[in-house]
């Protein structure tokens, strides 16, 4: 285990402990800090797109669809390279013999 792991999860279980502690003594308090945590953990995995606005990244450009000719052309250069894949994928695997001596058996 590396000591970084280690000491987070020294940290981690600390604060689990605590917080079963700050529930089972003070109820009302402990389920309102849990609560504020689920909250931040709910908007830091799927924030509102007016926070996401104000974070200060730069806007998404829209991606102009290709014309129904190139969009033709690179489907059947697609198709054509997946056709050529799966024939390179039939082929058995084979091992070639090489001239290189094993530098883990020293005594033949």
């Amino acid at each position: 285990m590396n000591s970084q792991n280690g000491l987070r999860l020294l940290i981690f279980l600390l604060v689990g402990i605590g917080l079963v502690n700050l529930v089972i003594n003070q109820p009302l308090y402990g389920i309102l800090v849990l609560a504020l945590i689920a909250f931040a953990f709910y908007l830091y995995k799927r924030p509102p797109q007016w926070l996401i606005r104000f974070s200060g990244s730069p806007p998404r450009r829209k991606v102009k669809k290709p014309s129904k000719s190139v969009a033709g052309k690179k489907n059947s250069q697609k198709n054509l390279s997946f056709t050529k894949r799966l024939k390179r994928r039939k082929r058995a695997f084979r091992v070639i013999d090489g001239n290189k001596k094993d530098p883990f058996r020293k005594f033949q």
